[in-house]
């Protein structure tokens, strides 16, 4: 275990490292902090690049930067990549940035924006604001949307362009236009 350089840092497992900032603690086996202040790490062979008030509990888990995230225990593989207040709770779930959004669930992913929540299995919000998935295998692209159904794509508007005239060469489930109308081959 080594710290080595900034003020008042910690490495107190085995193999962990501090490089520096000011009051970074490396509380389990392997874990890495890199700079920032007031980090933390509490989950074995968990890493945090940089920023302020971070804490990695989970094991492997991963927080690049940023203010106040956390990838809790027993969210194995977990990652926040930045932004502010934002958890990965559960294992291989993950945020890569916004604010106050939590991935919440197993394998579920939030690419940004604010105040959106994904608690469903493999589940994903790409970004907007207050989101809120419940059903697995579920994803909203928008804002202020709630899941339905599971297996579903939300979102506010949708737009489709170059939309084939035909169903020649299509497999079954691929839209095309028959004159005005939209059709599904089956």
């Amino acid at each position: 275990s080594a710290v080595l350089a900034g003020t008042s840092g910690l490495a107190a497992a085995i193999d962990s490292a501090v490089v520096a900032g000011y009051r970074n603690c490396a509380r389990a086996n392997a874990s890495f902090i890199g700079g920032g202040f007031c980090n933390e790490t509490r989950g074995a062979r968990s890493s945090i690049v940089g920023g302020l008030y971070n804490h990695a509990c989970g094991n492997y888990s991963f927080i690049g930067g940023g203010y106040v995230n956390a990838t809790c225990n027993g969210s194995l593989y977990s990652a926040v990549l930045g932004g502010r207040q934002n958890t990965a709770s559960r294992h291989c779930s993950s945020v890569a940035g916004g604010r106050k959004n939590c991935s919440c669930n197993a394998a579920s992913f939030i690419g940004g924006g604010y105040n959106n929540v994904a608690k469903g299995d493999c589940s994903s919000i790409v970004g907007g604001q207050s989101n809120s998935i419940t059903h697995n295998h579920s994803h909203i692209i928008g804002s202020h949307i709630s899941s339905v159904a599971t297996g579903t794509l939300h979102a506010n508007c949708l737009f489709l362009g170059n939309i084939p005239d035909s169903n020649a060469g299509l497999v079954a489930g691929q839209v095309y236009r028959d004159s005005n109308t939209l059709k599904i081959k089956t």
